[in-house]
């Protein structure tokens, strides 16, 4: 076997390429191997979870004397515990800096590799290590020098590798145009032929891009990277890492809100590892929660609790957390929520703390704790996070009607941010420059794909081009969760759309929500005239717009004013026309003129009742204003 071949071995052996391993020992006759071959196909035995049959191998070839090979198997099988025993035998540096990692023993580690050369290798071992110990600057020249060295040997699979790690290394260090750079670097990279034979190191570079995309603001652009990771490892449907694209795919598209298609891809997936069975029950639980079906949640929460590793503290900690945000869904409350609380601070998992603080915080739309968490994400760089906690800082400005205020904090959002945060933030912009100009109208500049925005842009705007109908069936498609934040949200934006407001009907008080005054609005027969709330739909017909002559609104007025009785001509001419006298000669015909041009207003010939010479106005079907009358 010649040098180079063995070297593109045991690269795969340190990527963990395990289906280009076994599409090569496919063709290998292994009795007849070199015993260099032998030793790298029992690595690939542990790496495909076999060590049994790794081992009846290596008492078969007589490899037990191999120096650090337990230690590697158990290793490459994941098995810390069993790899942290062989530590004090191990003679590679590198191998016992792996297993040190992997156990977070940073500073050990670093003492390691103070016994090795200066190398490509030593530099991105060097560059982890200070980058897990927050020393960020220090890790920024390791992987630099890393890289330099690995692009002058041309490993374009390496040169990727130390990329990915400076895209994460620039975002802690809030150096947001470089790591975008550099992840366009990476996603050209990509693309090379050098990857053919490395699939499952592009699927995960691929997918680490899409987790650092999507975390950023870039939600399209991560889905791209998650489907290129997902063709990548079509050919390989059985591999952990097709199916750990499956679930991170699966999650990224649920928070575009592609519920039942991420439903549908979870259903159709069987993960081997218990850890991937655990992520599955724990993305359904939401997802189901999410459409309201609590049955099906309660059955994944079983699941999830069937998987969860009970001495994991992630495990523990995210499930909790996860079914504390599952049930606020179904139900407003957050009977967990105390109980996550106290597991984070428990096991003194900050990240996981604040990561509750702010998913709570932005369902319920409250403000506990907002400054100390807006400092622990800046401080981390999790801006996906302090994204939203910039539109709670806004939203509790303008609760207090500082709108300026509010303006700032929303200016610093990024233009790039998740779909939801963009709309929300372009929403609450438009807003504050309402209230700041004394105009409360949110114009049609975009229309919110958002339904809750959606359905409050249909009362700030009249000219908006969603229809009557289009809101009422996005209202009452919402789930427990969107009315409850719209609910929030209007106490917040101080407006009363779901108010009751009382009318008079057939002589009758009546209280009637925002949504019942939708439906008597799109009725084909129903009207509704209300003039301190501006509302007047004539049998479907809006016609704020069409009743532009003041003589019109004067007439219309007077006779809602007037509705229980049939007022004279001489009444209309003194009360409308504001004429000292009345004379029939002259003032017949202007009446008869404008009460014709109010009926073809109004849009129905007996709208308006005539009787001896009188007028009433029809209030068959019709709701009129109280504050009107």
């Amino acid at each position: 076997m010649t040098s180079n071949l063995l070297n593109i071995l045991q690269k795969f052996i340190g990527l963990k390429e395990v289906e280009s391993l076994r599409k090569y020992f496919a063709q290998v006759d292994i009795e007849e191997a070199s015993h260099e071959q032998k030793l790298i196909y029992v690595k690939y035995l542990a790496l495909v979870d076999s060590i049994a049959l790794a081992q009846i191998h290596i008492e078969k070839w007589g490899l037990e004397s191999e120096s650090n090979l337990y230690a590697e198997l158990n290793y490459l099988a994941g098995d810390l515990n069993k790899a942290k025993s062989y530590l004090p035998q191990i003679e590679d540096s590198y191998l016992k800096a792996d297993i040190l990692l992997l156990d977070e023993n940073f500073k050990e580690a670093q003492q390691v590799l103070k016994k090795e050369s200066i190398s490509a290798k030593w530099f991105y071992y060097s560059g982890r290590i200070y980058s897990h110990l927050n020393q960020l600057e220090k890790a920024d020249k390791s992987l630099n020098s890393a890289l330099n060295l690995y692009y002058r040997h041309n490993d374009v699979v390496m040169t990727s590798v130390i990329i990915s790690n400076l895209v994460v290394l620039k975002s802690r260090q809030q150096q947001n145009h470089i790591a975008y750079s550099l992840s366009n670097q990476l996603r050209e990279l990509l693309k090379k032929i050098e990857f053919k034979d490395f699939p499952e190191s592009k699927a995960k570079l691929l997918i680490n891009q899409g987790l650092y995309l999507g975390n950023n603001g870039h939600p399209g652009e991560a889905i791209s990277c998650i489907i290129r990771a997902k063709l990548t490892l079509d050919r390989f449907p059985n591999s952990n890492d097709f199916i750990r694209v499956q679930l991170t795919y699966a999650y990224n598209i649920m928070d575009l809100g592609y519920i039942k298609k991420a439903i549908r891809i979870l259903q159709s997936i069987t993960p081997v590892k218990k850890f991937q069975q655990f992520d599955k029950y724990r993305y359904l639980m939401k997802a189901y929660a999410l459409l309201d079906d609590s049955a099906e949640y309660e059955k994944a929460l079983e699941k999830a609790y069937e998987f969860q590793d009970k001495s994991d503290s992630f495990d523990i900690i995210h499930l909790e957390i996860d079914r504390t945000e599952s049930e606020f869904y179904l139900n407003q409350e957050l009977p967990n929520f105390l109980k996550a609380k106290n597991l984070t601070q428990k096991y003194d998992d900050q990240e996981s703390y604040y990561y509750l603080i702010n998913k709570i915080n932005f369902l319920s739309l409250n403000f506990d704790n907002l400054d100390d968490s807006i400092k622990f994400h800046t401080k981390n760089s999790l801006f996906k996070e302090l994204n939203k906690d910039r539109i709670l800082v806004a939203l509790k400005e303008i609760q207090t009607k500082d709108y300026s205020n509010a303006l700032e904090h929303l200016d610093r959002i990024p233009l790039n941010s998740s779909p939801k945060i963009k709309e929300l933030k372009g929403f609450l912009k438009e807003f504050c420059q309402s209230k700041l100009t004394g105009e409360l109208r949110i114009n049609d500049q975009f229309t919110y794909k958002d339904p809750i925005l959606k359905i409050i842009q249909h009362y700030l705007d009249r000219d908006t081009n969603d229809s009557t109908c289009e809101v009422l069936v996005l209202f009452k498609s919402l789930k427990k969760h969107q009315k409850h934040f719209l609910k929030r949200l209007l106490e917040i934006l101080n407006i009363n759309l779901l108010e009751n407001i009382t009318f008079l009907k057939d002589g009758r008080k009546v209280s009637l929500t925002r949504i019942e005054i939708l439906e008597i609005m799109k009725h084909p027969v129903k009207s509704i005239i209300d003039f301190k709330h501006n509302i007047i739909s004539i049998r479907g017909n809006d016609l704020n717009k069409r009743l532009k002559s003041e003589v019109q609104i004067n007439l219309l007025e007077f006779l809602v004013n007037n509705h229980l009785r049939y007022k004279s001509k001489e009444s209309i001419i003194l009360e409308v026309f504001n004429k000292a006298i009345y004379d029939p000669l002259i003032d017949d015909n202007l009446i008869y003129v404008n009460i014709n041009r109010l009926k073809k207003t109004l849009g129905y010939k007996d709208s308006i009742l005539t009787k001896g010479g009188h007028y009433k106005l029809n209030t068959k079907d019709l709701y009129l204003g109280i504050n009107d009358l």
